[in-house]
Parts: C-alpha cells; sequence; structure tokens
C-alpha cells in the first residue's frame, strides 16, 4: 500500500484542496445519479493514502467525471463493473461501413472526458494577457490588439466550462476582465470611448465574479480615468470611490 501521488499531482494541478474535492465529487453523484453523494474529507484522504485502490464504482464515475479522465489514469484500479473490454476492430468496421455518418451520430452517442482546468492553463492565459499588456506599452492600443484580447477573454470563458474548483474559476473571471480591460484601451487609443465604456462595463462583471479585490480595484481606477476623458467628474469621483 503506497501514497496515491497521481492523484496528490492531480488535485495541485487544479487547486483543489481535499474538502473541495469531495464536495466535487458529491456534486458530480448528483448529476450523474440524481441524488447528493455522501463522500467526505475521510473518504479522500483514504484515496490519497492508497488505502483505497479500488474504489466503488460510484465513487470512480464521479472521479472521472471530475477529472476528465479514466480512473486508472488517477492511479486506481477499477471495479470489475467499470473495466472495459477490448473492443473487437474487425466489429467495429462492420459497423461504420455499415452506417452512414449521420445515422451513426443519431444512434450512438459519443461521450467525451473533458480535461478538468487546472492553475498552469490560468499561467498560460497569463503569459498571453501579459504579452498583450507589453505590446500595448510597446505600440499603444490599436483594432487588431482590441481584437485579440477579446479573443483571449473567448478562450478563458471558454475554459470555464470545464470542471473546475472554485480558485481556478475565480482566476479565470479575474483573466477575463483583464484581457476586457485591454481591449477598453485600445478603444480609448482610438478615440472609440463608447466603445471602451462597454468593455469596462463588462469588467467590472468579471471582475466581481472573481472576488478579488485587486483586479476590482484596477478596473474602477480605469472606470475613473475613462470617466476624466469624458469630462464626467460625477461618475470619475464614484469610480475613484470604489476603487
Amino acid at each position: 500500500m503506497g501514497a496515491n501521488l497521481i492523484l496528490q499531482s492531480r488535485m495541485e494541478e487544479l487547486g483543489l484542496t481535499q474538502d473541495e474535492l469531495a464536495r466535487q465529487l458529491n456534486k458530480a453523484l448528483l448529476q450523474i445519479t440524481g441524488r447528493p453523494g455522501e463522500i467526505s474529507s475521510r473518504t479522500i484522504r483514504n484515496l490519497l493514502s492508497g488505502r483505497h485502490s479500488r474504489p466503488i464504482g460510484r465513487t470512480c464515475a464521479a472521479l472521472e467525471h471530475v477529472f476528465g479522465c479514466p480512473v486508472e489514469e488517477l492511479g486506481f484500479s477499477a471495479p470489475r463493473s467499470m473495466q472495459r473490454p477490448p473492443e473487437d476492430p474487425v466489429r467495429r468496421r462492420d459497423f461504420i461501413a455499415s452506417t452512414t455518418g449521420t445515422a451513426a451520430a443519431a444512434a450512438v452517442p459519443i461521450t467525451k472526458h473533458r480535461r478538468s482546468v487546472g492553475m498552469s492553463d490560468v499561467a498560460r492565459a497569463t503569459a498571453s494577457m501579459n504579452e498583450l499588456v507589453a505590446a500595448d506599452d510597446r505600440q499603444g492600443g490599436h483594432t487588431g490588439l482590441a481584437a485579440i484580447a477579446l479573443q483571449g477573454r473567448s478562450r478563458v470563458l471558454e475554459l470555464q466550462q470545464r470542471n473546475a474548483s472554485d480558485r481556478v474559476r475565480r482566476a479565470l473571471y479575474a483573466l477575463a476582465a483583464e484581457y476586457t480591460t485591454i481591449a477598453a484601451w485600445s478603444c480609448i487609443d482610438l478615440r472609440e470611448l463608447d466603445r471602451a465604456q462597454k468593455y469596462l462595463h463588462e469588467s467590472t462583471t468579471f471582475a466581481g465574479l472573481s472576488q478579488d479585490p485587486s483586479t476590482g480595484m484596477r478596473v474602477w481606477i480605469n472606470m475613473a480615468m475613462l470617466a476624466y476623458q469624458r469630462r464626467n467628474w460625477t461618475e470619475q469621483l464614484a469610480a475613484a470611490q470604489a476603487a
């Protein structure tokens, strides 16, 4: 019996504590079975210690749902009820040949595991954002930079659709706010102040969802600076006070 270092590594990658993983697994069981799970942090400790190297089927299904991979890739042995028999390649070829692509898609739904999102994904998105900030420092804002910033925001929001810990979700929302702010300042340089105002309002929403005070402060400072450029002194004062 040895500690499950693979599971420990994946939890660290996703920013999951033992309590958070237990909550995620119970949430997954509710989605899968319609009943809330009863997994506790003690269960997680047993999984990490190696005491439970072959979890029961319900727990395995929840683990696969949260991490987006078979339990074998998490360092566990699947129970017999979940072991996947090898597929007969001849039967598979016969099936594909006997159906059209549309009919096959309609008759046989294909389920894919979606990889969970972790702090390494956040780090990559942050590095891309920092490159945009550096480009803005060198060249100032322009139409292309605003478009790239909005594309970065879209990619970050797409990551929100996958399994993630609360910590990762908050970090992704903070990045969405930062990307949107970059787009706003490109619009300011282009003197498209109405678009800039729209993007900064969107930034305040993402900053609120991030629950990160420093991100919120930066957005409100930007709002105050834009209000100054528009000579809206009342809004400038309110934004500065909010910051």
